[in-house]
């Protein structure tokens, strides 16, 4: 008996569900479909409450069926438009950061195209090439030997070759060991053009009348340069007055980064008078010869302290730059330069400077040459008041006697 309800129950729900299916696909003529779906029990509850089996059906099953149909709907149709309104938003923002990617790529290439000469110009083009006129006078260059000589003969003959195409006369070069002998050089007649250091240049200008023709550009774009005070990591030396009664190294007498510099950091700070250096405030002082001997002084422990170049710890070895650091820098001086022998033909002074000038660091060939000119990364215009400055300090010291004729007043 009960299996039978049971039967019959279960075919009574099979007979709603396919009538809900068929109403959710298309349209129906509902009394139609209301009348399939009428079971025996549900007739037999429907008359117990005194109501027609359709109207039972269509206000309890049906209504039920299709009012729920309807919130399921609208709700489905709620998260339908709620994804759909996330993927504009994420469209939306995928186009804005798209703009916004394209605007500061057109902003880059515009700067960029700014700062590039137009039509693919340099910002100093290349003299002219003239043809070799093997009669003329020749044109006498002085390297300055900051390395192994050798070296520096071989790399001059690169740069005697590209000035060779603008000058338009025969080129002679040489290399001098110190500064002092490229003054000598120039006043026997015998350089042209020299490769000094901003002391070399005002010593020469006073004695021989030697203008500034180029300075030399640094890695930072600069044609200045200035000094550092030097000493090991590990050394317990953190300020200048911890080197009282300790020893220093200089690179040279003669010499503005190596010894003019460096010295007048301690004058500026008291500590020395700037007539005298050892016994007044330091126990020794030595000239090693050059900035790497003295930055390799500092290194090996043979002094506590070296005034040389801010480049001078690049001249050690890699593992050797981490053992010492500066405490103390100088002012900016002028940049190392080249500078030109008074009564220079000016025409041949000119297509020197203007083939100088021309050379860029980007252009590969040109950074061949540059590299063979101790590396510097291009030249500028020198004029006497650069040197203005760094004249009063060599005045203070007796190189410079005249330093008015920088634009300078005597100190």
């Amino acid at each position: 008996m009960n299996s039978h309800r049971e039967s019959r129950e279960s075919k009574a729900g099979e007979s709603v569900a396919q009538a809900v299916a068929s109403c959710a696909g298309r349209p129906h003529n509902r009394s139609a479909d209301l009348q399939s779906a009428v079971s025996p029990i549900s007739n037999r509850q429907s008359a117990r409450q005194g109501r027609a089996p359709l109207d039972w059906l269509e206000t309890q099953q049906v209504e039920n069926l299709r009012y729920g149909r309807l919130e399921i709907c609208a709700t489905s149709l709620q998260r339908l438009r709620y994804r759909l309104g996330t993927l504009r938003l994420r469209a939306h923002r995928q186009a804005i950061l798209a703009i916004l990617a394209c605007g500061l790529l057109m902003l880059q290439f515009s700067t960029f195209a700014q700062e590039q000469p137009q039509g693919g110009a340099r910002k100093h083009p290349y003299p002219e090439k003239v043809p070799l006129n093997a009669k003329a006078e020749p044109l006498r260059i002085a390297f300055i030997s900051y390395a192994n000589p050798q070296t520096v003969v071989k790399d001059s003959e690169a740069v005697v070759r590209y000035l060779g195409q603008f000058v338009g006369v025969p080129i002679q070069s040489s290399v001098t060991l110190d500064y002092g002998s490229s003054i000598e050089a120039m006043r026997g007649g015998k350089a042209d053009l020299a490769f000094v250091d901003p002391l070399a240049f005002m010593m020469a200008h006073e004695q021989i009348g030697a203008l500034p023709l180029l300075l030399e550009v640094y890695g930072y774009g600069k044609p200045t340069y200035h000094s550092c005070i030097w000493v090991r990591r590990d050394s317990g030396i953190n300020t200048l007055a911890d080197l009282k009664g300790k020893n220093i190294a200089f690179a040279d007498q003669i010499d503005m980064s190596g010894h003019l510099l460096p010295r007048e950091i301690f004058v500026q700070a008291r500590m020395l008078t700037g007539k005298r250096v050892e016994g007044e405030f330091f126990k020794q002082v030595y000239f090693a010869g050059g900035d790497e001997q003295a930055m390799r002084s500092v290194a090996n422990r043979f002094v506590d302290a070296a005034g040389v170049s801010q480049y001078a710890d690049q001249l050690l070895r890699l593992e050797e730059r981490d053992q010492v650091k500066s405490i103390a820098t100088s002012i900016e001086s002028p940049s190392h330069l080249v500078m030109a022998r008074k009564g220079l033909d000016k025409s041949v002074a000119d297509r020197v400077k203007r083939a100088l000038l021309a050379l860029e660091i980007s252009d590969p060939n040109d950074k061949i040459i540059l590299n063979k000119l101790y590396g510097v990364q291009g030249f500028a215009e020198a004029k006497l008041s650069d040197f203005a400055e760094v004249a009063k300090i060599a005045a203070r010291y007796g190189f410079v006697k005249k330093p008015e004729l920088f634009g300078a007043r005597a100190p």
